[in-house]
């Protein structure tokens, strides 16, 4: 969505509410003056931009639940693949 700064005054309601959905352009005299995202976009943003790791790695996943994942290795030498034998139409 693009909205003038004059528009995005009078309908900043709806603005919060498509900020949600995607980022709101605003400009003033036709440039870009500012972009209004939702709080969980800007989160996201400021995660990426201080180059955060995810909450667990794989090795972590692994030392914290190795019998879950021994069952699940049990389970397929045992049973294969749950989708193995569907067919497409």
């Amino acid at each position: 969505m693009q909205l003038t700064a004059t528009e995005a005054k009078n309908r900043f309601g709806h603005c919060l509410s498509q900020a949600k959905i995607s980022p709101v352009r605003i400009e003033k005299n036709g440039r870009l003056e500012a972009l209004i995202v939702s709080a969980e976009q800007y989160a996201d943003l400021e995660r990426r931009a201080a180059g955060a790791k995810p909450k667990m790695t794989a090795e972590e996943f692994g030392a914290a639940y190795p019998e879950w994942i021994a069952a699940q290795h049990r389970d397929f030498e045992e049973n294969g693949i749950w989708c193995d034998d569907i067919r497409t139409w």
